[in-house]
């Protein structure tokens, strides 16, 4: 391999998004028998390699489980996840409310601020051509953790963010794990239904835990004619994996 070649290829296995991304017990098997995959079992392989690293992702576009903060616990990943999951927000850090995705937010090219005022304005900051975005009736939440303006500003109060900060995925996972901390939950345990009850506040989409409640397996706001839950058992089901799937990468880590 050329030594330009061998520098490239290097930076992208070691690049957070392969990492996340690259489903290695499948590679494993393809490589036990690489010299009689063919032409087509080469070009499968090859264009995982491509998917891992997102060469192929639409603009603003963010794989499946992608999680851009991979330098944490796996149980802060599969909560991440699970948060992206339950908000309809999974195929991009960059979504509005409604389902628009803003690839100049995905990309992290706003300031918090110019967030803020786009939520306000229905438009991207004059420096970013001033376009329309569009969200869908009744909310204003933004980004990958469907954050209220409100909620930004008050993180800027508590000092978590600063309104000329640029508000990339990695801050946008930062910033929902200072919410997680705000509602007294610790990101780095396996979280009980009772940990997501305290969360359901914060992300109108998990369902509540507690069959005593009165909206057991809703929305915290249900009945608002705006907000609603994942269903409780699905919801459950996508942590459980996610979680089992983080802690088998966290093993692997050092192993190749």
């Amino acid at each position: 391999i050329l030594p330009e070649k061998s520098a490239r290829a290097l930076e992208l296995l070691n690049s957070p998004e392969f990492k996340a991304n690259f489903d290695l017990q499948e590679a494993l098997e393809g490589l036990q028998d690489i010299y009689n995959l063919g032409a087509r079992g080469q070009e499968r392989l090859k264009e995982q390699a491509r998917r891992a690293v997102g060469q192929n992702d639409a603009p603003g576009a963010l794989r499946t489980n992608y999680i851009a903060s991979q330098n944490i616990s796996p149980e802060k990943r599969a909560l991440l996840q699970t948060l992206r999951y339950s908000e309809g927000t999974k195929r991009s850090y960059g979504m509005l409310y409604g389902g628009e995705i803003v690839p100049e937010l995905a990309q992290g090219l706003l300031t918090v601020q110019e967030v803020i005022n786009m939520a306000d304005t229905g438009r991207l900051p004059d420096r970013l051509g001033g376009r329309r975005v569009r969200y869908g009736g009744g909310s204003k939440a933004t980004a990958g953790y469907q954050f209220m303006p409100n909620t930004l500003e008050a993180l800027i109060q508590q000092n978590k963010l600063r309104p000329d900060q640029f508000f990339t995925p990695l801050v946008q996972d930062q910033a929902a794990i200072d919410l997680i901390l705000i509602r007294k939950v610790n990101p780095n345990n396996e979280l009980t239904g009772a940990d997501f009850d305290l969360l359901a506040p914060e992300w109108a989409s998990i369902p509540m835990h507690n069959r005593d409640h009165a909206k057991y397996g809703e929305s915290y706001y249900a009945g608002d004619g705006i907000n609603s839950a994942k269903p409780l058992q699905q919801f459950t089901q996508f942590y459980k994996e996610a979680l089992k799937r983080e802690r088998e990468k966290e093993s692997m880590r050092g192993v190749i």
